[in-house]
């Protein structure tokens, strides 16, 4: 599966995890609206905190969340 934005790659470790969006915001911190603006607006750059709060989260890298690469274990 070829992923071509942070948002997709994000929705694809929720996907595998069977997460919502709210589950995601209330397990990092995120607000909720912040996060879905990541998915709704996928030309802006999201928070660098904010990447490594769901890096963190589905320990993966904010590398592979950014640029994508070989698909980290889940």
């Amino acid at each position: 599966m070829e992923v071509t934005d942070v948002g997709s790659r994000i929705l694809q470790q929720m996907k595998a995890r069977k997460e919502k969006r709210t589950d995601l915001a209330e397990a990092t911190g995120i607000p909720y609206a912040r996060l879905r603006n990541i998915f709704r607006f996928p030309e802006r750059p999201p928070r660098s905190d904010d990447l490594q709060k769901i890096a963190d989260h589905y320990m993966i890298t904010t590398t592979w969340l950014l640029h994508g690469g070989p698909e980290p274990d889940v």
